[in-house]
C-alpha cells in the first residue's frame, strides 16, 4: 500500500511539520528528532520519501508504467524478486517472461508482456495448477 505524504509548503506551522516528521519516521527515511523545524536531515528525508512514496512495505513498485515500458534484466528480477541468473535461465529455457533481442546481447522487456505473463500463471488455491 502506498504512503502519501501529506506536506503543503504554502503553510508551514511547526504542528504540519512535525506531522510531516512523524510520517517520515514511519517510513523509515528520517531519524532525527521531532522538532518542528525543517533541518537539513527533514529535507533530505522529505526528499527520500517524495522518491520512494510509492513502494510498498515489500520493496516492490507500484508504480503504474506505460504498457510499452521497456524494462531491463536487473528491474524484472527485482520486480520478480528472482535473481538475473534465475531469469537468464528462463529465457535459456523459454519458461520465462517473453523478452525483446534489442541488439547484440541487450535483452529487454515490456512491462505489458510482463504483466500478462504473470496473470497467466495467477491462481486462487495452492491447488491450482499454473500454466509452467
Amino acid at each position: 500500500m502506498s504512503k502519501t505524504l501529506p506536506i503543503d509548503f504554502g503553510t508551514n506551522s511547526d504542528d504540519q511539520i512535525k506531522v510531516i516528521q512523524k510520517q517520515l519516521h514511519a517510513m523509515g527515511v528520517y531519524h532525527g528528532p521531532i522538532s518542528g523545524v525543517i533541518d537539513e536531515g527533514t529535507w533530505q528525508a522529505i526528499q527520500d520519501g517524495i522518491r520512494n512514496h510509492n513502494q510498498s512495505a515489500d520493496g516492490s513498485r507500484d508504480v503504474p508504467k506505460p504498457p510499452d515500458t521497456l524494462l531491463t534484466p536487473k528491474q524484472v528480477s527485482e520486480q520478480l524478486q528472482i535473481s538475473i541468473r534465475t531469469l537468464e535461465g528462463w529465457r535459456l529455457s523459454g519458461s520465462g517472461p517473453p523478452f525483446v533481442r534489442a541488439g547484440g546481447r541487450r535483452v529487454l522487456y515490456r512491462w505489458a508482456a510482463l504483466l500478462s505473463w504473470l496473470k497467466e500463471r495467477e491462481v486462487s488455491s495452492t491447488s491450482e495448477t499454473s500454466v509452467s
